[in-house]
């Protein structure tokens, strides 16, 4: 007895799991800009001027600076500062294990998007370690 084995289906399901991950971490650094951009935007309208904000500045200090047109960000914005180390860890971890498969290797368009997505993870990761960004993590929650 022989067993068909359809060989693209496998394929299929990996290739489409990959494309969800690139896709998904894409979408996680354009709301890490999004993120970055609204709270320089808000510190810049306080201040007048555009600065990297810091926990008890002077300008945002006495001030409530999730108002007006940034009231909708100060609860997704909270929970992205807080999960932000955890997500990219997981994302670059999985990101690394997929990468390291055949058949992401084999397909190579799949392998530049996931390879491309997951450095912009890493320079998100990074960025938010950095002193200005631990500023403006701290500038948020506070």
């Amino acid at each position: 007895m022989t067993a068909a084995v359809h060989a693209g289906t496998a394929t299929t399901r990996s290739t489409r799991r990959t494309w969800f991950l690139a896709s998904f971490q894409f979408a996680y650094v354009v709301w890490f800009g999004v993120c970055v951009w609204v709270a320089l935007a808000r510190a810049a309208h306080f201040a007048g001027h555009v600065y990297i904000p810091y926990e008890s500045d002077p300008y945002t200090a006495s001030v409530d600076i999730w108002t007006g047109w940034a009231s909708w960000s100060r609860g997704p914005m909270m929970t992205t500062v807080v999960l932000q180390p955890f997500v990219e860890l997981v994302l670059i971890g999985v990101s690394g294990w997929t990468l390291a498969q055949k058949r992401t290797r084999s397909n190579k368009t799949v392998f530049s998007v996931l390879l491309i997505s997951t450095v912009l993870v890493v320079g998100c990761l990074v960025l938010g370690m950095l002193p200005a960004g631990t500023s403006i993590s701290t500038w948020i929650l506070d």
